[in-house]
């Protein structure tokens, strides 16, 4: 929280704090600050440009940073880098208690921007690594069927054949019986008897008249 000082020649800030010890403030605060300025979130307007005396406590109002500083920047909305309304103060002068102080924030900073961003790793939905817990081998892999002709080469299955239809698994065919043919009695069909013809003599030519 920032407000102003009462004393209203000096226009100085007095920014509270809820930090209990001076290592809190710098783990706290060294991210919102640069080589020369730092970052105080705030309400209240300052207007570019002000030179104004500041004043940052700890939760006991202890001073960390005391000194001159100028407003470079100001935001009423959180639309900036920062993600919320404040000013942003350029250090002009400091105190000598102060100046250890603000080395201590430069220190943090640069140490937190050298620190790699940790490689994140897929994980399943137990929680666990999805990386296998056995390598896999040349030798694991499942070998192709061979064809039937060893003369020729050694591969996949010809599959050019027509389809065969297979019995699907599980699945029973019905037994048709044979057929069971009920005898019927003989049909006396009619039968040609062959009857030698007999063949009669010719008659005998008539005598001529005389």
């Amino acid at each position: 929280m920032v407000t102003p000082a009462r004393d209203q020649k000096t226009k100085a800030l007095v920014v509270a704090t809820k930090c209990t010890s001076v290592d809190q403030f710098v783990a706290t605060f060294h991210r919102f600050c640069d080589d020369s300025t730092f970052f105080v979130s705030t309400l209240a307007e300052r207007p570019v440009g002000l030179e104004t005396a500041f004043s940052i406590q700890l939760e006991d109002k202890t001073p960390v940073l005391r000194g001159l500083c100028e407003v470079v920047e100001a935001w009423s909305t959180p639309v900036n880098r920062f993600g919320r309304p404040g000013v942003r103060l350029a250090v002009r002068r400091l105190t000598a208690e102060s100046l250890s102080v603000f080395k201590m924030l430069q220190e943090a900073r640069l140490a937190a921007e050298s620190v790699p961003e940790p490689i994140a790793v897929p994980r399943t939905s137990t929680g666990t690594s999805s990386r296998p817990s056995v390598d896999p081998r040349v030798s694991d892999a499942p070998s192709l069927p061979r064809h039937n002709d060893r003369s020729g080469p050694v591969g996949a299955p010809n599959l050019s054949g027509p389809p065969v239809l297979m019995k699907p698994p599980g699945m029973t065919l019905p037994v048709v019986p044979p057929r069971t043919l009920t005898p019927q009695p003989p049909v006396v069909t009619r039968a040609v008897a062959l009857i030698p013809a007999i063949i009669a003599p010719a008659p005998a030519p008539a005598p001529a008249p005389a």
